[in-house]
This record gives structure tokens, sequence and C-alpha cells, in this order.
């Protein structure tokens, strides 16, 4: 039944009539309704005026329903319904995430949670995130009827994930015209400064304009609606990025007194001679050409003087980002019968974000891959027909397609390639991929030049096809169905296509901006084009019996069976390596071994046992256990078997002080000629995933206890937990067993590869915590919802997708267990809508004249208040050196601990913690373990001023003003955890200041 109001009729003959009202029915509700039929010999009818509790009597999952209140009334900074999913008990989102959707739930990984959309799947299925959100479609806030996040043990009908399930139902028409006009409006002069410097002193530009229309009604009188919405959003939008540039004295090749703390400081001597320059100076007649040219270029950058700030090295730049959003959602509802209908969607999103790279022209700066143009279509359709079998059994069927076109191009794409721009020779030159320079990586200091990823895109194609029945037997409430999915997937997602160099300390001149100088790189790395086509299928069945066993207690039994093909590619161009062998494998036509190179795992089946037990007339005591499955792992190109070679070839050559004169290259020389043709397995980047890997599986489980303290008010406190097995975790499955010397080569396990990024099945999780709840259904003209979660998680495999540091030694990973970086202690939020009492209706003042009801009736106020502890951060630093280097890839160095306590009495934005207690690793295996250094934590108020005017008896206008950040708290970013920076330890940004957001409605 789709949400709404109901009225329940009771009829038996010999028996008084009886009727139940259901002021709200909400997404996912199992509603218990006790009527009392009294005999009687002459036909009678009584009401039975009773709203359904909030009490869960017959159902031990966790989870929390947000209602169409609470959606169209609570403050959205850029209306962006996913926001409520943190009205929940257990759930937080990373600030580092850039992905939209991205939620951690009761500790799971923040890209395990499945999307559904009118009970469709609605999970993006990229393995990389472009696109930039875990969904496919995210509909409009005045699209969204109601939605249902389910967080903990829910029944064996869900499944696929192991995080939490975000239902979301889209609305429909009904016998009313109905619709509803909007426009919400942003400006930067309407916001307080904030707390992060600009270049210029001056606020970041900000224009909002957000906007659009829905219109439901009938299309003929009780058997068939329409719906449709369309919404635009248009921002352009200030950003400031910080950096650590080297001087104008580093520039000039003096290196006297560097003030820029780490790697830089260090002494450079002549490469050709051993001995120190003479007078901490690199004479410019040593520079390369390239370099000279590279800082020549108007655009590099020199430190700013920024008072604020006052750092060695730091650079700050504001630039302007724009976002242009298109999408429109139309559904139509035909009742054949009164027991066949059906109903048909379809929603497109049309997305086109620009963001400029951190420096000016081709020295860009783009550390990663957000920069540039993001575009990215979606499409999300379904067919739906339900059968209405008899009064006891009811069949729900689902046809559905979603794809996502999703691309990313760097800032300069279309440019001249590297070699007409710099001069490097034997670097790629296509169209398809030229624009800017290759990118300079550096030790101590921020990269310039173009992100190495770019341009790219994941298309992902999803059929779909469910069906679900439902049965009433007696004291038992049955559901069976199953679940099909096919996934096709054209995937460019490479590493290095226009290539990229790396200067790094204790190699050629021992300072890494010396061997910039001089033209001397310790890396170069190019990766060929190539698209692969995965394809994988995945089926689900399902059982569930909800058992009431007395008035009292309900038994919550279900199993669920889950099958995921591993990936294979169209044409079998994949590729593993197994270390038991030391060799690799290549697909073939034949079984699914054959062409996926990994065995099926057929083993997973998914037990949900659970009960309810009314322990009072307002209290009940529920509890259950869940084993849930993943499917969809999202690590990006480091887990695809099709980017191996010989199908791609990703080659990097290191060089250094041993390197034969013969071999060596320069920035001036270039690379060797045809460099990707001389690639040899040494030279190679390879992908692995363990052949006898397990699909992840995590175990739920909760004991709660819920009491309805009044009308409409419930209380519930809970312990709740979970454990995850068989996770995804990466590491270098060829990384050296000890320091140098020899050479890097003869010191790996397999002398004959390069670094080989592995991917197996031995990561797992531990959470535990206190969550409570206080919640009270709209009623009277006010609504309140708080939650609260005490808890701790611990890993020893963060997900890349959190910001979480990688493996240190693939050797030792006992020694990787720690807080997760998502590990949140303390985490309260509260909610509310409060329609104050004054004016026509309401409490008081109901008689005032119609001016004064104009200005004094029809006010609301809403908001949500939230709090929350640091985040854990880990501490790294730089590789010492060639005789260090135990690999390249999949592998984060962790710096050494002194000794000395981390925390400090009062930290601020420049020691947030003590940097001290930390150095720069004196070998290739720090000593400080995961998640040593808690981050600032977060405490913002949102609140809605809005006003309501009566226009008809059918029309009503709103003007709404909405604060966000509304006392402009000052909510600091993450500090600087790498002992090599210059910026170590210090925190140079904070999330925004308070913004004024205003919104008309027009509800017709």
């Amino acid at each position: 039944m789709r949400p709404g109001a109901y009225e329940v009729t009771v009829e038996h003959t010999g028996f008084r009539g009886a009727k139940a009202s259901i002021p709200t029915l909400r997404v996912g509700d199992r509603l218990r309704i006790d009527v009392v039929l009294a005999p009687s010999e002459v036909t009678e009818e009584v009401t039975v005026l009773s709203a359904a509790s909030l009490l869960e009597t017959d159902t031990s999952s966790r989870g929390q329903v947000v209602s169409l209140t609470q959606i169209r009334e609570l403050p959205l900074n850029k209306r962006d319904y996913t926001q409520l999913v943190l009205l929940a008990p257990g759930t937080a989102v990373n600030p580092r995430q850039r992905i939209g959707g991205a939620l951690n739930i009761n500790g799971n990984r923040a890209l395990q949670n499945n999307f559904l959309l009118d009970g469709m799947d609605n999970n993006s299925n990229a393995t990389s995130y472009r696109g930039e959100r875990v969904d496919v479609i995210r509909p409009s806030v005045d699209s969204v009827a109601e939605f249902k996040v389910q967080t903990n043990s829910y029944s064996a009908e869900y499944g696929r994930s192991a995080g939490g399930v975000i239902n979301v139902t889209i609305k429909s028409g009904s016998n009313r015209m109905t619709g509803t006009l909007w426009e919400f409006f942003r400006n930067d002069r309407l916001d307080a400064k904030g707390w992060t410097p600009t270049a210029d002193g001056n606020k970041p530009k900000l224009r909002f304009n957000l906007f659009g229309a829905n219109l439901g009604g009938p299309v003929i009188k009780d058997r068939a609606f329409f719906f449709a919405n369309y919404e635009g959003e248009r921002e352009r939008q200030g950003t400031t990025h910080t950096r650590t540039v080297p001087t104008r004295e580093l520039q000039a090749g003096n290196f006297n007194g560097v003030p820029i703390a780490g790697a830089l400081r260090i002494s450079p001597v002549d490469p050709a001679t051993g001995a120190p320059f003479p007078g901490g100076v690199i004479p410019r007649a040593r520079f390369d050409p390239v370099t000279v040219r590279i800082l020549s270029d108007p655009n590099f950058p020199a430190p700013s003087a920024i008072a604020a700030l006052p750092i060695p090295g730091l650079y700050l730049n504001t630039v302007t980002n724009s976002n242009r959003t298109d999408k429109f959602d139309l559904r139509g509802d035909h009742y054949f019968t009164s027991a066949l209908r059906l109903f048909a969607r379809y929603s497109y999103s049309d997305l086109e974000i620009f963001r400029p790279a951190p420096f000016g022209g081709y020295v860009e700066g783009s550390n990663n891959d957000g920069f540039g143009t993001t575009a990215t279509k979606a499409h999300h359709a379904v067919l739906g027909p339900t059968w209405t079998v008899s009064p006891r059994t009811l069949s729900e069927f689902r046809l559905g397609f979603t794809r996502l076109n999703a691309a990313v191009r760097p800032p300069n794409f279309g440019s001249p390639g590297p070699t007409e721009l710099l001069g490097i020779p034997n670097l790629p030159n296509d169209p398809g991929i030229n624009g800017g320079w290759p990118k300079m990586l550096f030790d101590g200091i921020d990269a310039f030049g173009r992100h190495t990823s770019t341009p790219q895109f994941q298309i992902p194609n999803v059929y779909l096809l469910n069906n679900t029945w439902s049965l009433m037997r007696g004291r038992h409430s049955l559901r069976t169905g199953f679940d099909k999915q096919y996934i096709q997937t054209a995937i460019l997602d490479v590493s290095a296509l226009i290539g990229y160099f790396r200067f790094q300390q204790n190699i050629f001149s021992n300072n890494p901006w010396g061997d910039f100088l001089l033209g001397l790189p310790s890396v170069h790395s190019q990766t060929s084009y190539s698209v692969i086509y995965n394809r994988k299928d995945l089926s689900f069945f399902f059982f569930q019996d909800d058992f009431r066993v007395s008035s009292r207690l309900t038994l919550n039994l279900g199993l669920r069976y889950e099958y995921g093909r591993p990936i294979v590619e169209k044409y079998n161009r994949m590729a593993n390596f197994n270390p038991s062998t030391g060799e690799r494998s290549f697909a073939s036509n034949g079984g699914t071994f054959g062409r996926a190179l990994v065995r099926p795992d057929r083993d997973n089946f998914a037990p949900r046992v659970g009960f309810a037990y009314t322990l009072l007339p307002r209290t009940v005591l529920r509890s259950g256990y869940g084993a849930f499955y993943n499917f969809t792992n999202r690590q990006g190109r480091e887990g695809l078997l099709g980017m191996n070679s010989p199908f791609v070839v990703d080659l990097v050559r290191s060089q250094n002080r041993a390197t034969a004169a013969s071999a060596l290259f320069t920035l001036r020389s270039g690379p060797p000629a045809n460099f990707l043709a001389t690639a040899t397995p040494r030279d190679q980047v390879l992908r692995g995933n363990d052949p006898t890997m397990s699909d992840p599986l995590v175990h739920q489980w909760n004991l709660t206890i819920q009491h309805e303290t009044g009308r409409n008010l419930v209380f519930e406190a809970g312990y709740v937990g979970n454990r995850g097995l068989h996770l995804t975790r990466f590491y270098n499955a060829n990384q050296a067993r000890r320091m140098g010397p020899p050479a890097l080569a003869e010191r790996r396990p397999f002398p004959a590869f390069n670094d080989i990024q592995y991917m197996d099945s031995g990561g797992s999780t531990a959470y535990h915590s206190l969550q409570t709840r206080i919640e009270k259904r709209w009623e009277g003209g006010i609504s309140f919802l708080h939650s609260f979660t005490w808890g701790r998680v611990m890993t020893n495999a963060p997900n890349w997708g959190d910001g979480g540091a990688s493996t240190q030694d693939a050797y030792n990973f006992a020694n990787e267990w720690g807080p997760d970086n998502m590990n949140v202690k303390f985490n309260s939020v509260a909610s509310w809508v409060y329609d104050l009492p004054f004016g026509k209706g309401r409490r008081y003042a109901s008689s005032m004249s119609p001016a004064m009801g104009a200005l004094l009736g029809g006010w609301q106020l809403s908001g949500i208040w939230a709090w929350r502890t640091g985040l854990t951060n880990t501490v790294t630093s730089a590789e010492c050196g060639p005789n260090c280097q135990l690999s390249t890839s999949e592998r984060t160095q962790r710096a050494d601990t002194t000794g000395q306590a981390v925390a400090i009495q009062a930290p601020d934005n420049f020691r947030w913690f003590n940097t001290a207690a930390f150095r720069p690793a004196a070998t290739s295996y720090g000593t400080a373990s995961r998640g040593m250094v808690y981050g600032p934590g977060l405490h913002n108020w949102d609140f809605t001023l809005a006003k309501s005017f009566s226009l008809t008896e059918q029309m009503r206008l709103q003007f709404r003003t909405e604060f966000f950040n509304a006392f402009n708290q000052v909510n600091l970013d993450q500090p600087n955890t790498n002992a090599s920076s210059g910026t170590f330890g210090v925190i140079t940004s904070a999330l925004p200041g308070r913004s004024i957001q205003f919104g008309l409605k027009l509800y017709y």
C-alpha cells in the first residue's frame, strides 16, 4: 500500500462492525490494528478512532521513517533528501567524501548501502563513482512521498549490501489535482564570511537558484492518475584551495634557510659528485630547460601572504565552481480492477559540474580527479503491476532499467599536449586525451600539472526484474520472492594517460625540489588507452515468515540466498595473478571460473532471526540477528582484472643514482621513445584478485527496548553491533620483504614483476554501539526526533572511498587493526517541526481579524541540530629513499612515533595535536598505529522560519528563510597528518560559515 491516510473496516456476521482510522501509513510500516467485535443481532457500526502506535510490535529490525512533513519542512542545504538519513541513530557522513549519498551506517563502509526507488534497485554500480554519487537518480525533495532507512537486522526481503537500505517512494496522483511551484535562492551577500581565509580577503562568490514544479491528478476518475515533476539547479560557488608551494628562493635554486618543514629542508648535493652545491644554491645554468619553462609560466604560484595563516610556503587561491542540473520524473498509475493495478515511472537527471584546478592555466595542481568537468546523465525506468489474488494473497512485480553515463574531463581538455607545451619528447599526443602538462609529484609540497587518470568514464546499464508474493495464513505473514539483476559496464579508468613524473627525497640530489630543478625524476609512468566492458549478474531469493505466536510475541524468521557471478569481460580481456603459484592466468571461453579467473562464491545463505515481545501494554522488547552479503566493492580500477597487461599497459619506470647513464632519462630527454612498447613484466603494474576470495559478509545484531510514554511519543534504547568478515582489502602482493640494498626488484618475492595491486577478502571490522531515539509523531502542529549514538568501529581494512589509509606492511596485517577513519565516538542529532500556535485554526488568537491573521498566523519554525566528536586520522610520511622503498602503490607509509603524548591541552588550527610526537619514518615501517589523531568535532544548527499565506481554500503560498550554520560556528576541517609536509599538524580550512537561503513555494 502507498503511504497515506487509510480507514480499515472490520465486519463479521453476528457482530457489530468496526472501523479503525490510520492517519498516516508510512514507508515500510507494519501496523497492528487491534479491534474488538461485540456480538449483535442487529447490524451496527462502531467507529474506533485510533492512530497507529509508534511501537514496533511485529518486527525486530531497526530503522527510521522520514515523513512527508519532515522532508518538506526541515532545512536542507541544496534540497538533498539524503541529508535526512542522518536523523536516524547509527548514521554518519564523512566530510572527506565528495561522493553524494556516501553514508556510514552502523560502522559499515560508506559505499555498502542499498538504494531503492519505488521498490527497484537505484544503485549506480560504477566501480569508482564517476558521477560522484552512489545512487542513479537523486529525486527532487518535492517529488518524494516518504522514505525509510533500515539500519540493522532487517527482513530477508532486503539484501545485496551489508549497510543500510534507503527505500524511497515517489509521489503519485490522486482524484484531486494538486501541485507545487518552488524557487530557492542563495547569494554570498547573505552569508557570513566564514573562517577559511581567501587570497583577496573577500567572501567566495555564491549564486544559487533551485527551481521547479510538479503536478499530479486524475486522468480517469478513480482509475488512472499521473504525476510529473521537474527541478533545475544553477550554481556558481567560490571555493578556496590551500596548497604548499616552493618559495621564491627555492624557485631560484636557493636552499639556504628553507622555511618549509619536511623534505625540502634537506641540503641538496650534486648528483654528479655527491658534494653539496656551493653556498647551498643550484646554479640556474644547471636547471633543466623544461624546468625553466615551467617556472617561467605566469601562473606558476608563489606563496601567499595571508596574515591569518602565516605558514611558510602556503598558497591560497579562490576559484568558482559551476553546476547545472536538470531532472524530471513522470509517473502514471492505472487501476484496471480492484484486484489489478499498474504503475510506470521514468526518471531522468542531467548534471554538469566544472571545478577549476587550484592553480591557474596549465599549472593546475589537480591532485585528484574531482577537478575539471564532471558530466552525468542518468536514467531510471520501472514498470510495476500489483495483483491482489485474494484478500490474503498479493503479488508485486517489478521490471526496470537504469543507466548512468558519467564522464570526467580535465580542466584543460582539448588544449595541446605536453610535448607541444613543455617540449618533453616521447609523451602521448592524442587529441582524445590531450590537454595540459603531465603531473609532477613531490615529497614535501603539493603536485602541479594535470591529474593522471582523466579523461575517464563509466557507463553501467542495469536490467532488473523482481517479484514478491505476500500471503496471510492464520498467524503467519509470509513473503517470498526473487530479484535478478544483469549489469553491463563500459569503463575507461586508467592511471596515467599523458604520463606523470615523481620527485622523491634521497634519490639524486637528496632533495625532491633539487631533483626537479635538475630535471631528474625518480619515477615516470604512462598507461595505454583502453576501454573494458564488464559483465556481472546477481540473483537473490528470499522467504520471510513473521509468525504471531501470541498477542504479545511475534517471531521474524527469514532466509535469503544470494549469488553474484564474478565479473567477466565481454571479450575475455582479463588476466589475474596468483601469488601461490607466482604465475599469471588469462580469461578464456568456458565456465565461470575460466572467464572470471575468480571462483564463484555459492554458499551465501543469509538467515534472519528476531522477535518482538510486548512486555507491558506500552513497552516492547525487540532483538534481531541477520547475515548480510555485499556485491559492489567500488574500489576503483585496482580491483579490475581487465586493467592488466597485455590488454592495458601500465608502465612505471624508476631510476636513481645507481641507474646506468645510458638508461637515465631527464625532463629534457623525456622517457625512451615508444615508451609503452618498451614495457616488460618488471616495469608494469599488475592487478590481481584472490582466486578463492569470498563475498563480503557482515553479521548484524541488536537488542532494543521501546516505550511509548504518551500519545504519539516513543523512547527507544538499544545495543547495536556487527562484525564484518571477508571484506575486500588492498595491498601490494609484490612488496619487498626487507630494506635495501640490494635493488628493489631483487628484494621482491616475485622479482620478475613490478607492483601487484592485489585484492583479497581478508578485511574485517567490529562495531559496537549504544543507540537511543526519542520521537514524537506529527500531531497538534509539532513533531520531534532526537537520536544519539555512542559507538566504536575497528578495522584492518578501511575502505578507500571513506578516505582511509591503506596497508603499510603486507607481511604484518595484525598491525593494521585500529580505529576506522569514520570512528565517531559520540553523535547526536535532533530535528523538529513546530507550527507556532497563533492564528486561524490554531490554539491562540484563532478568531483574530483577517488582517491580523495574515500577519501573525501561519508561522512555522523547524530545525536540525547536530553535534559529534572528531574523526580519526592516521599519521603518514614520505618513504625514506631507494633503500627503504618497498613498493610504490597500494601502500601508505606511516610516520614514526617519538614517545611523546599526541593530545595537547589547547589545540588550535596551527597545532591541532603534538606534532613532536611523530617524525618522518626512518625505515619503511613507521611505528605510528592507525587512527592515533582525532580531528575536530562538529557543532551545527540549521533553522527554517516559514510563513504561510492562504490564498484560496485550495491554494497556499509559503515563504521560507533557511539558516545553515545559523550561529556561524567554526567547524574546522581535518588537520594535515603527513609528517613530511610543511603544514604537518595544521588546519587550513573549515566548513562554511552561516549561509541564508530564501525559498518561495506555492501549493495548489
